[in-house]
Parts: structure tokens; C-alpha cells; sequence
């Protein structure tokens, strides 16, 4: 256990080195359209889930330095990643996540779901692959399957509001639009 707390706050760390040396050539006008892809089942390998869903609260801080230059994130679940997005199995998870305060670095301890739950507070996005889900929801063990009630079922993906820079709520706008994307 302390081999993967270590793993995900070195991982969680440099993250947020890279991504903050990047923001810093930023247009202060428009904010970074930041995307993280999540392709693994976070109930069965959390690690990614948790770090990634982390460092897109950091980005959206505006208290964080540095504070002149704002972020929006989203994170794109594929293939089973699409379980974050899934409320029957986040409110019935136990799944625990790593966390360190930004503020003091003190490590500590918080469930999945409440941690998508302060990310999606905080103005982050979800956006499902529609087929991912559909395939995912189609699966005799995930057939209680239901998104998560932020969520709006379109015929180009899957959303969860707040999106405001991305010319269309699907993949391929997403992607076309974004300024990085960081594969977790």
C-alpha cells in the first residue's frame, strides 16, 4: 500500500510540474481547455482515477498558483473508465483514493465517489464515450448501470454540464479543442 502511496503522489506531483510549466505560457484571456483521458476500470485499478480526478481539482482552483491563469477540465472516460460515470456503482463503492493537501501536503484518505463529487463541484467535466458506456451498461455485471444525475444523454456522447469553451459536447469536439491531454 505504501509502494502505490508513494506511486500516486510522485505520479500526482510531476503531474502538476508539467502541467503548470505549460499553463504558464497561457493567453490569460481564454482559459486551458485541459483533458484527461481515463481508460481503466477505476474500481479495479483506482490509482489513475484518483490522481487524475485530483490534479483536475488543482487546475480548477483559481487560489492555486499560479492564479492568473484558469483551467478547464474534463476528464473523457473510454472503454472502462466509463465506471466513474456510473452512480449504481459509485454510491455502492468503498474504493479509497489517496489524496495530499495542496495547502500542506499532509496525505490522507477519501472515497472515489466523494472526490468526483468536490471535482464536479469545482466546475469539472465528465465526458463518457457513448459507445463505452453503451458496451459497459450492456455487460450482464454492470446491468444496474445509471449515469450519474449531472448527466445528459445526447446522440453525440455523454456530458456533464459545464463545459463552456468546447464548441460541442462529443469526443471529437473535445478533443479537437483542447489544449493538452494527459492519458491516465
Amino acid at each position: 500500500m505504501k509502494y502505490y502511496l508513494k506511486l500516486s503522489v510522485v505520479t500526482l506531483l510531476s503531474s502538476i510540474a508539467i502541467l503548470f510549466g505549460t499553463l504558464a505560457q497561457a493567453d490569460e484571456v481564454d482559459p486551458q481547455i485541459i483533458v484527461f483521458g481515463l481508460q481503466g476500470d477505476p474500481y479495479f485499478d483506482s490509482a489513475p482515477a484518483c490522481v487524475a480526478i485530483q490534479l483536475g481539482m488543482l487546475l480548477l482552483n483559481e487560489n492555486a498558483p499560479p492564479t492568473d491563469i484558469k483551467a478547464e477540465v474534463t476528464l473523457f472516460a473510454s472503454v472502462d473508465g466509463v465506471g466513474i460515470a456510473d452512480a449504481h456503482a459509485l454510491n455502492k463503492s468503498k474504493t479509497i483514493c489517496d489524496t495530499m493537501s495542496p495547502a500542506t501536503g499532509e496525505l490522507g484518505t477519501a472515497f472515489l465517489a466523494d472526490l468526483v463529487q468536490d471535482y464536479l463541484d469545482a466546475g469539472g467535466n465528465i465526458l463518457a464515450c457513448p459507445m463505452c458506456w453503451a458496451v459497459y451498461q450492456d455487460s450482464s455485471e454492470h446491468k444496474n448501470a445509471y449515469l450519474i444525475p449531472q448527466c445528459d444523454v445526447g446522440v453525440t456522447g455523454i456530458c456533464f454540464e459545464g463545459v463552456s469553451q468546447v464548441e460541442s459536447k462529443n469526443p471529437k469536439g473535445l478533443i479537437l479543442s483542447a489544449d493538452k491531454f494527459l492519458d491516465y
